[in-house]
């Protein structure tokens, strides 16, 4: 066994693939599927290590399952429930990682814990994806069973194509059993206070969306309070009064300072952030040719900071408990702020979602988001143009020249809706960027 890379000819995978094979094998190539019968049917076959570059070099299977499991997400609800459908589609791409890095192990692992060479990674990666996302949308497995059938038919039969089903198993039962108990599925409860300055419901709904959430388990973060950003401005402060004649003026309905490309970007960011980013990663993984394992990486980590952040926020949401824009802009009478003047008709040009105003969960998971995409693509100066669900149907398209440019107009959408006051998007990209670099320091962390 202890030749088992050097006669495999590693060589053969490219320089990259090769070198973490070399090490592998000076510290004795302890393989758990070490059985001999195994290798000696595994070196028969035509597989990645005796030519097959692409099996370690293409993304399609992990850019294939983030659409996968975005279609299954619409189908189930929209993609409105961010506890169900990022948790998900985080679930299945921390489980592709596994599968992944149990075979080349670039990165260090996130809940399981093997190392199995011979696995082919195709098979791994597909069968990862399938069985977490058969946990989560059971009604779909049909659609599931499908996609799984059509990527197993494209890696040649044997032992690696078994070992790999195998690993695939094994991986997404491990991330399966990681999240079992924690707590994301709790719905909570929430009663209005009725003080200047608390939190209202806005219509038209009548009720604050998972109030529980951010005291759920994060996936990285230690707990939801760990990156609470501090407390926003005193009403009765000049800060909020500027903060407030910025949003009063520019999100009104009708606003007349408003410009027509600041309405666009209000419009397009409007979208859930993990749709949009998702979208992005995705787009970002099929034109860079990020190889196989950073675009498994890449996407295990954009989704992970951005449900962490949800997390974060929500329990900050909590935690203040401050009204949105349209309540304090028409009870501004009562805010005890000579600056700030009421207006008993004004509306936000957009719909305000049904949780609390501070600070913004679109500014803290677009930083989030953001910083992970910089770390694994090495750059912030990243050009790329992408569409929206929500953007104008006359004009679908926003282009960026930087990453983190994104994340800040993402920020800066929310004033442009009215949903939002400055102080609380400044204080959300100030987390989401803690958020980001605490997993970049603690998971998926480079081996070498």
């Amino acid at each position: 066994m202890h030749d088992f890379c050097v006669r495999r000819r590693c060589t053969s995978i490219g320089l990259f693939a090769a070198a973490i094979f070399s090490v592998l094998d000076a510290g004795g190539c302890a393989l758990e599927n070490d059985d001999p019968d195994l290798v000696d049917a595994a070196s028969g076959e035509d597989d990645a290590l005796t030519g097959g570059v692409p099996e370690f070099t293409d993304n399609a299977v992990v850019v294939a399952f983030n659409q996968i499991a975005f279609d299954a997400a619409v189908a189930h609800d929209g993609f409105q429930d961010f506890a169900v459908n990022l948790r998900g589609i985080t679930m299945m791409h921390l489980a592709i990682h596994d599968a992944l890095n149990s075979i080349l192990p670039i990165y260090r692992p996130y809940a399981l814990f093997t190392l199995r060479p011979l696995a082919h990674p195709t098979a791994a990666a597909a069968q990862a994806a399938h069985d977490v996302l058969v946990n989560i949308y059971p009604d779909q497995q049909a659609t599931f069973d499908a996609e799984l059938a059509g990527w197993l038919a494209r890696v040649r039969g044997g032992v690696r194509k078994r070992v790999g089903i195998e690993l695939g198993h094994d991986a997404a039962a491990a991330i399966i059993a990681a999240r079992t108990g924690d707590r994301m599925d709790v719905f909570g409860e929430y009663a209005p206070r009725d003080q200047p300055g608390d939190y209202q419901f806005v219509p038209p709904f009548d009720f604050v969306f998972r109030p529980a959430f951010g005291d759920s388990k994060p996936f990285a973060l230690v707990s939801g309070e760990q990156f609470r950003a501090p407390p926003p401005p005193d009403l009765t402060s000049a800060e909020y009064a500027v903060s407030f004649d910025e949003t009063a003026a520019f999100g009104v309905v009708d606003s007349t300072v408003r410009s027509e490309d600041q309405s666009q970007e209000a419009q397009w960011w409007f979208e859930f952030a993990e749709v949009g980013w998702n979208r992005i990663t995705n787009l970002l993984a099929r034109q860079r040719g990020v190889h196989l394992y950073p675009a498994a990486r890449m996407f295990a980590l954009v989704n992970m900071g951005i449900i962490d952040a949800y997390v974060a926020i929500w329990n900050a949401k909590q935690f203040y408990d401050t009204w949105r824009p349209v309540t304090a802009i028409r009870a501004s009478d009562a805010d005890g702020n000579d600056l700030t003047d009421p207006d008993p008709t004004w509306e936000s040009f957009l719909v305000n979602p049904p949780t609390q105003e501070y600070p913004s969960a679109h500014a803290i998971e677009s930083a989030a988001a953001a910083e992970m995409l910089v770390a694994s693509l090495g750059t912030d100066s990243v050009s790329f143009s992408s569409e929206s669900t929500t953007a104008p149907p006359d004009n679908p398209t926003r282009s960026f020249t930087s990453i983190r440019a994104a994340a800040e107009e993402a920020a800066d959408s929310r004033i442009m809706a009215g949903i939002h006051f400055r102080f609380s998007t400044d204080a959300g990209l100030v987390a989401g960027r803690q958020v980001a670099q605490f997993i970049l320091t603690h998971e998926l962390k480079p081996r070498w």
